[in-house]
Formats: C-alpha cells, sequence, structure tokens
C-alpha cells in the first residue's frame, strides 16, 4: 500500500480538508474554463458534479468500497446536469447533489444505523447548504471560500460517525513489527 493511498484510508478528516482546499483552489480556473464553454448555469452544475464526483472517489477509498458502487448516484446526477430537459436552477440542483452525497456517504460508503445517519446526514448537509446560503458568496473568491468551509463542515462527519478505518488499531510499521518480533523471540529463548 503506497503512502498516499494510506493516507487516504487512515486519515479521512485531513483527506477531506484538504480535498476541499484542493477544490477551492480548483474552483476558479475550472469556473473560467468551463465558463467559457458551456453556459454559466449549466458550468456550475459541473463544477458541483465534479467536485462531488472527486470526493465519492475519496469516500470509496477510504470505506474500502469498489468506485462502480457508486456510479449509478453520480451518472445520474451528471444528468441532471448536462441535459437540457434537467435544466434545473442551480440551488435545486445543489439540494440535489446534497442528497446525492448523502446517498454515497451513508448508504454506500458507511452504512449503519439508519437514524443516526439521517440525522447527522441532515445536520450536515442542510447545515452546510445554509451556511453556505447565509454567506451568499458575491465573488468568485468568496465562493472558492464558501466550497473550503462546506468541505470542512463536512469532514466533521468522521468524527461523528466513526468509520471501520478508523476504528481499528493503526498498522505498526515493518520495523516496529520487526522489533516486536524479535522481542518475542528472545523472551521465548529465556
Amino acid at each position: 500500500m503506497t503512502t498516499n493511498s494510506h493516507i487516504i484510508r487512515q486519515r479521512p478528516v485531513l483527506t477531506t480538508i484538504l480535498f476541499g482546499l484542493a477544490c477551492a483552489v480548483a474552483y476558479i480556473p475550472l469556473g473560467w474554463f468551463l465558463g467559457k464553454v458551456f453556459y454559466w448555469p449549466t458550468a456550475l452544475r459541473l463544477m458541483i458534479w465534479t467536485g462531488l464526483a472527486g470526493y465519492t472517489w475519496i469516500l470509496t477509498r477510504t470505506s474500502g468500497k469498489p468506485l462502480l458502487a457508486a456510479l449509478f448516484p453520480l451518472l445520474f446526477l451528471l444528468a441532471a446536469a448536462v441535459i437540457p430537459i434537467f435544466s434545473i436552477p442551480v440551488t435545486a440542483y445543489g439540494l440535489f447533489a446534497l442528497g446525492v452525497l448523502s446517498w454515497v456517504r451513508s448508504g454506500i460508503c458507511y452504512p449503519g444505523s439508519v437514524l443516526g445517519r439521517v440525522a447527522l446526514e441532515l445536520a450536515l448537509c442542510v447545515g452546510g447548504a445554509l451556511l453556505i446560503g447565509w454567506f451568499g458568496p458575491r465573488t468568485v473568491l468568496e465562493a472558492a471560500l464558501m466550497v473550503w468551509l462546506f468541505f470542512l463542515l463536512q469532514s466533521t462527519y468522521f468524527l461523528f460517525a466513526p468509520t471501520p478505518a478508523m476504528q481499528s488499531s493503526p498498522r505498526l510499521d515493518r520495523f516496529e513489527e520487526a522489533r516486536r518480533r524479535a522481542e518475542r523471540i528472545m523472551a521465548s529463548d529465556m
């Protein structure tokens, strides 16, 4: 297992925060590029989808689930972003994307007690939407900061609903394992 894979699997809070920062930094150039190619509401919906698709990849990596398990919700959300018949307002699309995020995170990647997960998802997703709506970003820089703020809030999911990777004991590095084995061998000879 590589070091990056280890960080993604064992530190989902840090990974979510760093991914949110990367999304915030990428928001401005991605918005500029997609704004040149698509009508602005479609570009904004594609930016939301891109961020959610990346986060879904992270969620599947941390949970050990295959990305294929979350493919249907992502394709459904992509269709709602680009097919003209579904040209829903960006705010409604954002709320729809929050529902898909909840579906992927608590339904596919980290299923658990239904009532607890629903309450947590409602608190985080509605809280994130209200926070963004309350601040009401007026500039591109403010919008990028809201993206990061949203992911900061989403990282708390792993604090309230511990994942199996976080509950298991951390794996020792090879030198520590070798030292412990040597100590056991030496203790058995005495």
